[in-house]
Parts: C-alpha cells; sequence; structure tokens
C-alpha cells in the first residue's frame, strides 16, 4: 500500500507536470487560430493543432511512465481542461480589460458565449484524444525503453534463476555422461 505523503507527492507531480504540459498546447493553439496575435509563423494551423497535443502527451507519457495508465489519462484530462481555461482567458481578456467590445469581438449576430465556447469546444475534440494517444504511447516507450526499477529487479532476478538452471542442467548433463561413461567401462570390463 502506498502511504498518503507518497500519494499526494506523485498527486503533486502529475499536477505541476499537467500544468506545465498545458501552456505549450494552449499557446501553439491560440498561435494557431488566431496568427494575428501570435510572434510565430506557423504554416498549416491543422498540423499544429495536431501534433502539438500528440508531442506533449508522449513526453508527459514518457515522464510518468512508472505510473498507472489511469494516471497519466488523469493527467491529459488536467492538460485539456487547464489549457481549455488559458485559451478562454485569452479570447476573452481584451474584453474584461475593457478594450474591445463584446459586440466587435466577435462576427455580427453571433453571442461572443457562442464564439468562446466554439472556440474552446474545437480544442477539446481535436486536443484530447491527440493528449491521450499521445501519452499512452509516451507511457509504453518509457516502460519499454527505461523499465521501472520494480521490473528491472525482477528482470535481474529471472537472470539469475535462469543462469541457476542452466547451471543445473549442465551439471545433470555431466552427471549422466560420467554414469554414461561407468556404465560403458563395467560394460567393457564384464565382455573381458
Amino acid at each position: 500500500m502506498i502511504k498518503f505523503r507518497e500519494r499526494f507527492r506523485i498527486l503533486f507531480i502529475v499536477f505541476l507536470l499537467s500544468l506545465l504540459g498545458s501552456l505549450p498546447v494552449a499557446a501553439f493553439y491560440i498561435s494557431a487560430l488566431f496568427p494575428g496575435y501570435s510572434p510565430l509563423f506557423l504554416g498549416d494551423a491543422g498540423t499544429i493543432l495536431i501534433l502539438i497535443p500528440i508531442v506533449v502527451g508522449i513526453l508527459f507519457g514518457a515522464i510518468l511512465g512508472e505510473l498507472d495508465l489511469r494516471v497519466i489519462a488523469a493527467g491529459t484530462i488536467v492538460i485539456t481542461i487547464t489549457a481549455s481555461v488559458l485559451i478562454t482567458v485569452f479570447i476573452v481578456s481584451p474584453i474584461l480589460a475593457g478594450v474591445a467590445q463584446a459586440i466587435t469581438a466577435t462576427l455580427p449576430n453571433e453571442m461572443i458565449e457562442v464564439f468562446v465556447a466554439q472556440r474552446v469546444m474545437l480544442f477539446v475534440v481535436i486536443s484530447f484524444p491527440m493528449l491521450l494517444l499521445g501519452a499512452v504511447v509516451g507511457g509504453v516507450l518509457a516502460e519499454r525503453m527505461l523499465p521501472s526499477e520494480q521490473l528491472r529487479q525482477e528482470i535481474e532476478k529471472l537472470r539469475r534463476d535462469t543462469k541457476e538452471w542452466h547451471e543445473l542442467l549442465e551439471r545433470v548433463g555431466k552427471v549422466r555422461e560420467m554414469q554414461e561413461q561407468l556404465r560403458l567401462k563395467s560394460e567393457n570390463k564384464d565382455k573381458s
């Protein structure tokens, strides 16, 4: 059973990494959908909207590869929620600051709430599956390339056991060989 302190430490690390992972996801989404407000020229927005969540998910899954897959999936939910909040704040901040009016911020006959909801839902629908896919792939890659300490100990124990079995089989083979030689000698002795 994992102690409370250890659980809290794991929760804190997952939450902190989720917050850190949401920053590039939100930043590249905003840069792709609002290129006029971005210092980066990203080219094709669709590629960025798909690749950045996958890359962040792979890194997130690789860093947390020793944890259970459910924890990694919960972390991707936190990344998605936090990035959605950041995107909403970015879209609504000029209106909240009083720099722009809600009427001129959107298309004619469109309410600001609908405009924000469309952008955030588009983000969630596109990014969450990509984040989850990347996190699972990253977790699997980390498990295969960098096995956990427990897995390494199990592998080392299997190696020792296998070596002992091979040594035992060699001894048994030598004993049988010696028995065969003794039997042949006794047969030769009986014949003579």
